[in-house]
């Protein structure tokens, strides 16, 4: 055991502490220093403009109360959709709200159907709030039940939930604001985890949510490159979304329609898509790491499906501008999808070619930097975000165990790939039935 530590003292010596250091950073760590080092460091650096600039810079805050339709998409939530009607009628926000309950295939979703008419009654005196259940006799899927929201909306600004989210209560309000601007056409809101406390799981993904849907998305707002609207909590400008034609049948999409928008930035580049860190919604996520892979067995193999197979014709300057194009290529394909890949086939490579203590202190190394960007993230969290930090704080020993996660996620993202390309995933969705997935392209 001494001897192995000695010489893996040793190897972590010659190349870190003589001239050889950037030798051995440029021969194995090129994915660190080309993708993900830039990305990390303008996204911190974006992040922190947008918190100074809100912090310092003097408010504008227009009375602007345009009416709202809040479509839910329900299907085998029961009970749970009594808690985000509640949420939702008891907003602080004078203008209208109409909510939408679509409860899909209510022949199998009696208690959901029933649950959603008590919520109706409960708040049917409620000013300003308007209850509408609306039940689907025969499945049709996530896209059927929105665009059918999106038909029967009244309201100017969509703000899509799924049945067992739940909102602060200055959600509608603060996203409302962002509509000011005519040409915000859709604004992503902050996920944050309900269930964080109730597994190892789901305390990792807390971390991930904090570093993704609030610092990550923020950041890429702020440089004009956001990549997704999450389906389960976004706004939209109704207007537009009907000029477009609305969803598309099919997995992912909330990625599919955000992938479509970009598609006219070339030609109207005044259109923007915005983060609003402080538009708080809630989500339980999966609470077994089986559960888990079985979601993002579906997500990474959905962004692989959507990017390179159903839009690869649009990813085009000629098509999304150059900032558009080059946002993607670099965070879409090269951090979701190229670095996963490359992080699997490096791995092998040293496997292969390289003693076991040399792969350690590789592993090592990679360990400690992928730690310093999670500090780095968790304390950016900390500061921007206006809520108890004592409640935050209690994460911090499972940041030491982020590293192994987020490396096993990624192995993870290689599998949804592999799995996409030889048995195409996406048409094995239990977001639509199969007689829907089959006619969608």
């Amino acid at each position: 055991m001494n001897s192995f530590l000695d010489e893996l003292n040793h190897v972590i010596s010659l190349y870190l502490v003589n001239s050889e250091f950037w030798q051995f950073f440029l021969s194995f760590f090129p994915v660190l220093i080309f993708i993900e080092f830039p990305l990390y460091a303008l996204i911190i650096l974006s992040a922190f403009r947008i918190y100074f600039k809100r912090t310092f810079g003097t408010p504008i805050l227009v009375p602007f109360y345009p009416d709202v339709t809040c479509v839910v998409k329900c299907y085998s939530e029961g009970n749970d959709i009594l808690r985000t009607v509640s949420t939702l009628v008891e907003q602080r926000y004078r203008g209208n709200i109409e909510i939408l309950l679509i409860i899909d295939d209510i022949r199998h979703n009696s208690k959901t159907l029933k649950a959603a008419e008590v919520a109706r009654q409960a708040f049917i005196n409620t000013p300003r709030r308007h209850i509408k259940v609306i039940p689907k006799q025969v499945r049709g899927g996530v896209v059927s039940s929105i665009n059918l929201g999106l038909s029967l909306a009244k309201g100017e600004i969509l703000i899509m939930l799924d049945g067992d989210s739940s909102c602060s209560n200055d959600f509608v309000s603060v996203v409302t604001q962002n509509f000011v601007d005519q040409n915000v056409i859709a604004v992503s809101c902050n996920f944050k985890v309900r269930n964080c406390h109730k597994s190892l799981a789901t305390r990792f993904q807390t971390l991930e949510y904090m570093f993704t849907f609030q610092m990550a998305r923020t950041g890429l707002s702020g440089m004009g490159i956001l990549n997704n609207v999450s389906g389960g909590c976004g706004a939209f400008r109704k207007s537009f979304i009907k000029k477009i034609g609305g969803w598309r049948n099919g997995t992912a999409e909330d990625l599919d329609l955000i992938i479509r928008i970009k598609g006219y930035f070339k030609r109207y580049p005044y259109l923007k898509i915005v983060h609003d860190n402080n538009a708080v919604a809630y989500t339980d996520v999966p609470d077994t790491m089986c559960s888990l892979f079985k979601q993002r067995l579906r997500w990474d193999g959905d962004l692989y499906y959507i990017i390179l197979k159903r839009y690869r014709k649009i990813l085009r300057p000629k098509m999304l501008g150059w900032k558009k194009f080059l946002g993607i290529l670099w965070y879409d394909i090269g951090f979701c999808m190229l670095v996963p890949l490359l992080i699997v086939l490096y791995s092998l490579y040293l496997l292969m070619f390289y003693k076991h203590v040399f792969f350690i202190s590789v592993l090592l190394i990679s360990y400690l930097y992928y730690l310093f960007w999670s500090l780095a993230m968790f304390m950016l969290y900390l500061l921007i975000t206006p809520e108890k930090k004592a409640k935050n704080l209690v994460f911090i020993p499972y940041i030491l165990l982020m590293p192994l996660y987020q490396f096993i996620m990624r192995l993870w993202t290689v599998v949804a790939a592999i799995c996409e390309t030889l048995l195409k995933i996406h048409k094995d969705t239990s977001m639509a039935p199969w007689w829907v997935i089959k006619k969608t392209h």
